[in-house]
């Protein structure tokens, strides 16, 4: 986020289904952000986004549409934190929609001159209005129920935007404020979790090796880190995303239910852990490839879309496992697709207090199994946690700290090809004579090595996996994306 510790104005996105919150926030946003489709109930968690435009600066909310069956499974739940999200809310859009109100906002209308909400500002956006010869008919009839501040708008043709925005900086000004600190604001608006740091200090750690910690007289020179670590939490569905993510920020965020696919769109949050600034991505459970594929499930296509594009736009992937199920051919693709995106990837066996007694014998169990199904999980850092009890959590955020760091690594020259004659004694050989001379790191955006050779080629197949491998021990990169290049010396 650019505004790590600081608060910004929400905005909150309120009304019934397929009313279009989620089609306005993606135009307020500018990219599709939200997911969308004809299908009502599409949301379910609480999505905020930081909007910069038109001299503005704000979070926006889509909130779930609340006229929905307490009943239904999850109804009860998404309604409860909704409302209580609701008392946050510095203004309110309220959405409705021609030709007419419904008798479905009613009850948003109710609700808003209720104790706890009646002070906040709110304007009734009457959206797919999408032609404006029209306004002169439609507006009375919105009018003759005793609304105020009502704005036509079609968030799906991005009509009336700017008088919408204009509309919203007349009840709220701080909207074209700077941003205030969060000791400026009142205690439950802030997003991040200024204490993190010290009760994760306190978890219990288990099994949770230094994998990508090397004595310190062998460690090269790193370079100073970005001060933002941005970290998407993946895996199939029911891994144990969202309650790992909602205990790390200390608030549910995210809802977690023993319901497949309760997260549909990734959740995004800021947080501050030991100096740094962490943004976690909490996304969409990824079901089998099949599924994926099928274009006539609107939310799974667009889920999985999401949660490809928080991978793409995070430093850190951590893939969570579900022990209880074990290592499966999904969970080998997810991993692919993460290492194929240059992601520097660690994996977690989440839901680790399911096991109360010999942990350390189950841990060299699983690893064992992981290991032997998918060998190449051995490049990768493991540790085990828990969203419930906390435990290994702090060695994952740790790791994930460290593994920032390594990505921007500069290792000497005179350092690697001191290194190099080691690992040319023990290189594949080939039918005729390959002379590997010199190996230099280029400067890109990932650990890359290139090596310059008489002849590439001499060079087998199996020599950029050998390279690979030395590096990534040497140097302790696990985890880590490496590009190797092999390139006839001039």
């Amino acid at each position: 986020m650019k505004n790590q510790g600081r608060y910004l104005p929400k905005v909150v996105l309120l009304g019934r289904k397929n009313s279009g919150k989620s089609t306005l926030l993606n135009a307020l946003y500018g990219k599709r952000r939200s997911i969308t489709a004809e299908m009502p109930g599409q949301t379910r968690d609480i999505l905020e986004v930081e909007v910069e435009r038109d001299g503005l600066h704000f979070c926006i909310v889509d909130m779930p549409g609340l006229d929905m069956d307490p009943e239904e499974p999850l109804g009860k739940k998404i309604i409860d934190r909704s409302l209580e999200y609701l008392k946050k809310a510095n203004l309110v859009f309220l959405m409705l929609s021609v030709p007419a109100p419904r008798h479905e906002d009613y009850f948003f209308l109710d609700l808003m001159r209720k104790k706890e909400y009646s002070s906040k500002p709110v304007i009734f956006v009457v959206n797919k209005a999408d032609n404006p010869s029209q306004d002169s008919q439609i507006l009375p009839e919105f009018y003759q129920i005793g609304l105020t501040h009502c704005i036509p708008v079609s968030a799906l043709g991005r009509r009336n935007l700017k008088l919408l925005l204009q509309k919203a900086v007349e009840l709220l000004p701080s909207l074209k404020a700077p941003a205030r600190t969060t000791e400026e604001t009142s205690k439950g608006n802030n997003i991040t979790n200024e204490q993190l740091a010290v009760k994760t200090s306190k978890m219990p750690s288990i099994v949770s090796p230094k994998i990508l910690i090397s004595p310190k007289n062998q460690e090269p020179p790193l370079e100073k880190a970005s001060s933002t670590v941005c970290i998407a939490l993946v895996g199939k569905t029911n891994a144990g995303k969202s309650t790992l993510f909602n205990y790390i920020l200390r608030q549910e965020r995210s809802l977690v239910s023993e319901i497949p696919c309760t997260t549909r769109d990734y959740v995004e949050a800021t947080l501050e852990y030991k100096g740094k600034h962490l943004h976690l991505r909490d996304t969409a459970g990824i079901r089998r490839s099949s599924v994926l594929r099928s274009l006539d499930n609107q939310t799974d296509f667009y889920s999985f879309a999401h949660t490809k594009r928080a991978i793409q736009k995070s430093e850190i992937v951590v893939h969570l496992m579900d022990p209880l199920v074990g290592l499966t051919e999904l969970d080998k693709k997810i991993c692919s697709l993460a290492q194929g995106l240059k992601k520097a990837v660690l994996f977690a066996v989440s839901k680790w207090d399911s096991f109360q007694e010999d942990k350390i014998w189950k841990a060299k169990e699983l690893k064992d199994r992981a290991y032997f199904l998918f060998p190449h999980l051995q490049k990768l850092p493991i540790v085990f946690c828990s969203g419930k009890n906390g435990e290994g959590v702090s060695s994952l955020l740790e790791n994930c700290i460290e593994m920032s760091q390594r990505m921007k690594i500069r290792i000497p020259v005179s350092e690697l090809n001191s290194s190099l004659k080691k690992w040319r004694e023990l290189a594949p050989e080939s039918g005729r004579r390959l002379k590997i001379s010199y190996v230099t790191q280029t400067s890109e955006k990932v650990p890359s090595f290139l090596f310059f050779v008489n002849d590439e080629s001499l060079a087998p197949s199996s020599l950029p996996l050998y390279l690979e491998n030395c590096v990534r021990k040497q140097y302790h990169l696990a985890g880590l994306p490496i590009q190797i290049r092999i390139r006839k010396k001039r």
